[in-house]
């Protein structure tokens, strides 16, 4: 079983620093890019186990049956949030989960807990 969530946001905004040898912020000149925080935990492998959300309140299933298949998406019941399991994606993407915070393009995250915008 793996688990992503809950530390990824630790993982995000320290990768995301760039320190020059003087330890201070190096401007790229570029936006800083949006990266969700509010990603639930959830079991990588295994779909059906609903996600469980920063505040500790599972996730529903919403669209066709079976819960974790290819028909719909685990939604926060307390928020604009999805997330929709897509392990069968062929290369070069490769097997992800894509979540929707409603404030950025949507993201996929991979099996080793990185975070990109689709």
């Amino acid at each position: 079983m793996r688990t992503i969530g809950g530390s990824i946001y630790d993982a995000i905004h320290h990768n995301s620093e760039s320190n020059n040898d003087s330890g201070r912020h190096e401007d790229s000149g570029k936006c800083p890019e949006h990266k969700p925080d509010n990603i639930p935990d959830f079991d990588f492998d295994d779909p059906t186990k609903p996600p469980v959300g920063q505040d500790g309140t599972e996730w529903v299933w919403k669209g066709k049956p079976p819960e974790g298949g290819e028909y719909g998406g685990w939604k926060n019941p307390n928020g604009p949030e999805s997330i929709h399991p897509d392990l069968g994606h062929d290369e070069p993407v490769g097997p992800h989960w894509d979540f929707n915070d409603r404030d950025g393009p949507g993201w996929r995250i991979d099996g080793n807990g990185n975070v990109t915008p689709k």
